[in-house]
C-alpha cells in the first residue's frame, strides 16, 4: 500500500499500516523502538493520540471526511498529548521530520493506494 499526496503528487509512503480494530488502535507505535523512514501508521477512527508508553517522537497528520489535512502536529514527543480535533476521522502517524521532508500542508488532499 502506498500514502499518496494527490495534491502534490508526492508518495508519502510505501509502506502503510492500518489500525482499524479496537486492538490495533489501542495498541498503536506503544512498544516499538522506532519506525522506518517509509512507514506510517493509519489509525481510524481517530482525532486525538496521546504518546504514553512511546520511546520516541513523531508527526502526526490529522485528516477529515474529505480525506483533506486539517491539522499537523509535528514533533510529538513520548508522554505528550495531540491536540484534539473534532473535524478528524483518522491521524496518520509518520517519523519525525517527515511532514516536512515530504512537504505536507493542511488542506493537502490524501489518498491510501491499496495496490502494492
Amino acid at each position: 500500500m502506498k500514502l499518496i499526496n494527490i495534491t502534490t503528487n508526492i508518495i508519502i509512503s510505501t509502506k502503510v499500516e492500518i489500525a482499524d480494530t479496537f486492538f490495533k488502535r489501542f495498541i498503536g507505535l506503544m512498544g516499538r523502538k522506532n519506525m522506518e523512514r517509509e512507514e506510517v501508521l493509519v489509525i481510524k477512527p481517530c482525532n486525538n493520540v496521546h504518546m504514553f508508553f512511546m520511546r520516541f517522537a513523531i508527526d502526526v497528520i490529522f485528516v477529515d471526511r474529505e480525506d483533506e489535512i486539517c491539522y499537523i502536529q509535528e514533533n510529538l514527543k513520548p508522554r505528550q498529548i495531540s491536540k484534539y480535533m473534532y473535524d478528524a476521522i483518522y491521524v496518520i502517524e509518520l517519523p519525525v521530520d517527515r511532514v516536512r521532508e515530504k512537504d505536507i500542508k493542511v488542506g493537502d488532499r490524501l489518498v491510501i493506494d491499496l495496490k502494492k
